[in-house]
């Protein structure tokens, strides 16, 4: 490879993390009634709860998944990212799944993260709420933004449809709750009555109830009813004069009551199957189950607390009825609140509902999720069970480690200790740890050993998946552990200010023999151990101390040869060379220092990362570094010439552990997400200044996001246009060809190269083949580039089209009534344009009218066959039903012929 090429890292596996907590749970029925979807990191994955697997998985974005939703008429699920982008997947119909399951629609016309969506009933619309604080409506079948609603002033927290989809209500961090009539595109009422975050709210049986959680302990409800009498539709079908929605529905407080959960309301859930159940979810383990009374239920039980005081205090009816009124208690009667979780709970999905059990799945905030099941009897639970059905690592994955053959991955968190197999990235062994922050596979890779934060050396078969031993080898935290290049031994350093020399002996147990270790001798410090390497060549020992510097010792004598100062905060990890001649720190203070060993130079000091450096690596045989930090990216450097050869971005939160493979084709990293990550070399070429281009890319596209919604104006309801670096080369490919088209006009003899290239077609061919090119979901941002020239000449090409193909009507009458609008002033100002305009009016609505009369024929067709098999499939019911009935009297008459045959014997 050449100086400034190399071959890319790519992310092979992403694996260990079983559930997000950002995502709720989208449970696939009634089609699958055992799988669920659960958003993981930048994927969501498609589990089989039943057998507890993983079944398929959504390929999202380099970025987070923050909500999902799922139609179960169109089978399509929509994903939102913390990125702003929206990607909706087609389910297939059918088990089993694919591996992988890609997006067939991607949007990002949304400024930050999405953070809720929803489907309207036929599942043709999708509305988005984000964190910038707009609402867009999303036309599924023509895969294009209808219009953007603005009004809230913070961020969307959830969306909901009512009254067959014509109201949106949504709720926002401003403290409101809006309901828009998407018809008219406007807000017709607002809810002020919270005074801080609105954070979920939930709608009830037949749209008449609303309840709603913010930062307080109280949970709000309000009536929604329709004025004048009858439901909205009939309304609004019977007067002459449309009536508003604000006039036909009303909003109104019914009140509130203090939620058992602790902290703010997280998340509000009702089922979807009688819509009478609500669960609420606080800062805690806890959840509530709530359910809503019926106003006949409420009534009955009104009847029967007015007879008890009547009875009892021997009261007149009126009396009564003036004592005991309808309250928020008879509304919203509480079942439980000790659903108790083994973590925080994030989000509840209701995976069935039945008078005497409920089940649900309760999405955990410590990588997990599991199943709550209530037993019922008169209304009140009996039993509550809650059971753990998928989990990774609870906590942050500390370490990491490569078996020497490259074969295994070793993770270790909190709480266990994990085997995974590379290849498959499946988990082989799982054994319960103490909180580990180092670890090493032990030579034969059958053992493996962890440095504990309560100072302990643990041993662990993999076998047998136990802990063999447990030595107290320091008095504080093990923070490094070091292996000999010779594979007898190691060293472990410590916050106790001490570095210990250990030796594998063989040990009898039992009249086994196994593995175990000595120590043999002692390195004391004046100030903590951080890092520890000892070199290849096993002639050095490189110890990190808090004191900001690297003490170089001999590793045979223990005796000092070098210190390394420069860095400004402690150094955190550090690693040497296969050939002993480059040692690497990286500090707290976000640089990485690379120094010679033979006489302690310091070669380069260079800016890292944007936070604390937590790993550094040495490729084996080579000067390539790899550096992990806080930030959440992990960098590939070249230690000879100093330059960032490639930016690895994938982790969401601090990277606080990575190890290079033996054979340095594979680095596998983990962190705060609790996911592993594996990044395999592949044979693509990477040329560093083609990535400093794309990195330069990828700034001016965020920067010219920024400034279009920084220009937003105050208009309530605005088109769903945006400006990416894909809609300005599609508008450039737009623009070239309608110059070819000038060029081939002015001198048809000329053939334009690029037109030959493609086989000699003509240009108007070409520029329909580039309009069909681009994306239906970026058609509008495309033509809203295109200058007003460029426009005009593509609607004079428009109208001298003969006659639209049918494939290409829907397409082309799209462009025509978008500029129109888009141009409309400049059009109808000047004179020249009438003629095109006249044009594209009669040949739109001749080529409109020969497709309405075709779909119009081939409907009558396709219903005159229906009706044929209708006919035909009852007359073979009825051939049927008499064949039926034929043969039961013919077995009625063979069981009467042989009973009578048994008592004549």
């Amino acid at each position: 490879m050449g100086r400034d090429t190399y071959l890319r890292f790519k992310q092979e596996h992403c694996f260990g993390v079983a559930a997000g907590s950002r995502c709720p749970i989208a449970l696939l029925k009634p089609i699958f009634p055992e799988y669920c979807a659960v958003g993981c990191c930048q994927n969501v994955i498609i589990y089989d709860q039943r057998t507890k697997t993983e079944v398929s998985h959504l390929v999202g974005v380099e970025s987070e998944a923050t909500t999902l939703g799922f139609d179960e008429k169109s089978l399509k699920m929509a994903v939102g990212f913390f990125d702003g982008s929206l990607r909706i997947f087609n389910i297939p119909k059918k088990i089993p799944f694919p591996a992988e399951i890609t997006a067939a629609l991607t949007c990002s016309n949304h400024g930050s993260g999405i953070t809720s969506v929803a489907f309207s009933s036929d599942g043709t619309r999708l509305i988005s709420g984000s964190r910038d604080t707009t609402i867009i409506v999303w036309d599924l079948v023509s895969e294009r933004g209808l219009f953007r609603l603005r009004g809230h002033k913070n961020a969307i927290t959830r969306l909901a449809l009512i009254k067959n989809d014509s109201i949106l209500i949504s709720s926002s961090k401003d403290t409101l709750i809006k309901f828009w009539d998407l018809e008219t595109q406007h807000c017709f009422h607002t809810v002020v009555h919270h005074k801080s975050e609105v954070w979920d709210f939930v709608v009830t049986e037949n749209d008449s109830l609303m309840l709603t959680g913010s930062n307080d302990s109280e949970i709000r409800l309000f009536k929604i009813s329709e004025q004048r009498g009858g439901t909205v539709e009939e309304q609004t079908a019977t007067t002459e004069e449309k009536p508003s929605l604000d006039e036909l529905i009303k909003v109104e407080p019914a009140g509130s009551r203090s939620k058992m959960t602790r902290g703010r309301v997280t998340f509000m859930a009702v089922d979807p199957f009688v819509r009478k159940y609500v669960a609420i979810c606080g800062a805690d383990s806890r959840l509530e189950l709530y359910r809503i009374n019926s106003d006949e239920e409420i009534e009955r039980s009104l009847k029967k607390k007015r007879k008890k005081l009547i009875k009892k205090k021997g009261v007149s009816e009126e009396e009564a009825a003036q004592q005991v009124t309808r309250s928020v208690g008879d509304e919203l009667t509480l079942i439980t609140s000790d659903i108790r979780a083994s973590a925080v709970i994030k989000a509840v999905a209701f995976e069935a509902v039945t008078p005497s059990t409920i089940k649900m799945s309760l999405l955990l905030s410590n990588n997990a999720f599991d199943r709550a099941t209530l037993s019922l009897e008169k209304g009140s639970v009996s039993q509550c069970e809650v059971s753990t059905r998928i989990a990774g690592h609870r906590t942050d994955v500390r370490t990491v480690a490569f078996s020497n053959d490259t074969t295994a991955i070793m993770s270790a968190s909190g709480e266990s200790l994990r085997i995974w197999n590379r290849s498959s990235a499946r988990l082989i062994r799982q054994v319960p740890c103490e909180p580990a922050v180092c670890s090493l596979f032990l030579p034969g890779d059958r053992h493996v050993l962890l440095g504990t934060k309560s100072g302990h050396l643990d041993l662990f078969d993999l076998g047998a998946s136990v802990r063999l031993e447990s030595q107290e080898a320091h008095q504080d935290a093990i923070w490094a552990i070091s292996a000999f290049a010779n594979q007898k031994g190691f060293a472990s350093g410590s916050s106790d200010k001490s570095v210990k020399f250990w030796q594998f002996e063989l040990a009898t147990e039992n009249d086994q023999k196994r593995i175990t270790f000595e120590h043999k001798r002692t390195l004391e410090l004046d100030e903590g151990v951080l890092a520890l390497k000892i070199s290849p060549d096993m002639r050095l020992v490189a110890v990190a101390l808090l004191d900001n510097t690297v003490k170089i010792f001999f590793f045979d004598t223990l005796k000092f040869f070098l210190s390394l100062y420069g860095h400004s905060l402690p150094v955190l990890c550090l690693d040497i060379s296969s050939d002993s001649q480059l040692i690497a720190t990286g500090s707290a203070d976000k640089n990485l220092k690379i120094w010679g060993l033979d006489f302690g130079d310091c070669h380069k000091s260079i800016f890292a990362h944007d936070d604390s450096l937590t790993a550094v690596a040495f490729s084996p045989n080579t000067h390539m570094v790899f550096t992990a930090g806080k930030d959440g990216v992990v960098k590939q450097w070249d230690g000879d010439s100093f330059q960032l050869v490639n930016t690895l971005k994938g982790h969401f939160g601090e990277v606080w552990c990575l190890t290079v493979s033996n054979d340095g084709k594979h680095v596998v990293t983990a962190g705060h997400d609790r996911t592993l990550r594996l990044w395999a070399k592949s044979q693509e070429s990477l040329v560093v200044t083609e990535e400093k281009e794309k990195e330069l890319e990828d700034e001016y596209e965020a920067e010219m996001k920024k400034e279009q919604l920084g220009g937003a104006g105050d208009e309530e309801v605005t088109a769903v246009v945006s400006r990416s670096l894909d809609t300005v080369s599609e508008t450039d490919r737009v623009i070239e060809a309608l110059d070819i088209l000038r060029s081939t006009k002015a001198d048809p003899s000329e053939k334009h190269p690029l037109l030959v290239a493609l086989g000699g077609i003509p240009s108007e061919e070409y520029l329909l083949q580039t309009l069909k090119k681009v994306k239906s979901s970026e058609l509008e941002s495309c033509l809203t580039l295109l200058p007003y020239a460029y426009a005009l000449q593509l609607l004079d090409f428009l109208s001298m089209l003969p006659r639209m193909r049918e494939n290409e009507a829907e397409l082309l009458t799209r462009i025509i009534l978008f500029l129109e609008r888009l141009h409309f002033a400049r059009l109808t100002s000047s004179g020249d344009t009438v003629t095109i305009l006249d044009r594209l009016h009669r040949n739109t609505l001749d080529t409109v009218h020969g497709i309405r009369d075709m779909i119009g024929f081939n409907l009558s067709a396709l219903q005159y066959l229906q009706r044929r098999l209708e006919d035909r499939d009852s007359v073979h019911l009825f051939a049927d039903v008499s064949s039926a009935a034929k043969s039961k009297k013919k077995k009625k008459k063979a069981v009467l012929a042989v009973k009578s045959a048994a008592a004549m014997s």
